[in-house]
């Protein structure tokens, strides 16, 4: 996977300076900056939001999880799975919403998804 220090090694220059290339910031010499964008459009490169917010600590992110009541013990595991997952990524501003449906209805779903992002 591309990433901004990988970018910074092809260019030959500083991880901040990829930032500022990428950012749009006017304070870098315009053939730097094309030679950097140029790097990122041929590797595909892509941010990555979440690692961003992460880093910057200005939104928290949200996941959210509708599951049907968990009968069996596969989804029991995987309910479980995901509440240990929550409680070690909590500190870094990451929260995980599970909601539960009693049966499989269109409307409810729509509605529990609603909320989550309300």
């Amino acid at each position: 996977m591309i990433n901004a220090k990988k970018i910074a090694e092809l260019a030959q220059v500083s991880r901040s300076t990829v930032q500022r290339a990428l950012a749009n910031n006017p304070n870098i010499a315009p053939e730097t900056k094309d030679r950097i964008l140029e790097i990122a459009a041929s590797m595909e490169y892509r941010p990555n939001r979440h690692a961003k917010a992460l880093v910057m600590r200005q939104q928290k992110l949200t996941y959210g999880v509708v599951f049907s009541v968990p009968e069996n013990r596969f989804y029991q595991e995987v309910l479980k799975g995901i509440y240990q997952a929550r409680d070690e990524i909590k500190d870094f501003g990451v929260q995980i919403d599970v909601q539960f449906m009693e049966t499989i209805d269109g409307c409810r779903q729509a509605e529990l998804l609603n909320r989550m992002v309300a």
